[in-house]
């Protein structure tokens, strides 16, 4: 069975709480908002996770990465795409293994062993993940980022298996269930709590 996580709805908890309960897809309006959203979304990642970032250039997947950091407390400014190198990793509350593929082949991969990180005691992010090819892993978090503007990105993040979906419906849930419960409550529910639908995860640039 997964691992049960408490999520508290007070609080610093708010930004994640209205992260959470966004819809499939938004506009970030700046790269501020990026950096804000991604933080948020890093506090529902563990250790294991791979968040595979698509985009084209420009599209703001090395911001998103910065904004991972920030959430696993790692300076932002400490972060560059690792073109030319591979993979970068930053240590925060989980180690942070960065990779950029878009120089990269299939080969080189496999040649750095990318199995010690893909599934190891951090969190993995991967830009350029359309050449993954065939390592991609069925259970992961799919961000894209599409240009929607002068400064404007449409993002949309998706959990991608069971165990995924699992957790970020629980998350749901227990947001849900911790605001209701800090308000006042004036009749009492009939049949229960309704359930959440659990669709994809959004954010902004």
């Amino acid at each position: 069975p997964a691992r049960q996580v408490r999520y508290s709805a007070g609080g610093r908890d708010e930004r994640l709480y209205a992260f959470l309960m966004r819809p499939a897809s938004c506009v970030s309006h700046s790269y501020e908002d990026t950096l804000a959203t991604a933080a948020s979304f890093a506090r529902v990642l563990r250790k294991g996770d791979i968040v595979c970032l698509y985009g084209d250039l420009g599209a703001g997947k090395t911001a998103f990465v910065k904004g991972l950091a920030k959430g696993l407390r790692v300076d932002p400014a400490h972060v560059h795409s690792p073109t030319f190198t591979l993979m970068n990793i930053y240590h925060g509350k989980l180690p942070l293994y960065h990779f950029d593929l878009y120089r990269i082949g299939f080969r080189d991969l496999l040649d750095l062993g990318y199995e010690e990180f893909f599934f190891g005691q951090g969190v993995t992010a991967v830009e350029w993940s359309e050449r993954l090819e065939g390592l991609a892993p069925r259970e992961c978090w799919k961000v894209e980022l599409r240009h929607a503007g002068e400064d404007q990105r449409k993002i949309r993040i998706r959990a991608c298996g069971a165990m995924l979906q699992e957790r970020w419906e629980h998350a749901r849930l227990a947001f849900a269930h911790g605001k209701a419960a800090a308000k006042p409550v004036r009749h009492a529910a009939s049949g229960g709590a309704a359930r959440l639908r659990s669709s994809a995860v959004k954010g902004e640039r």
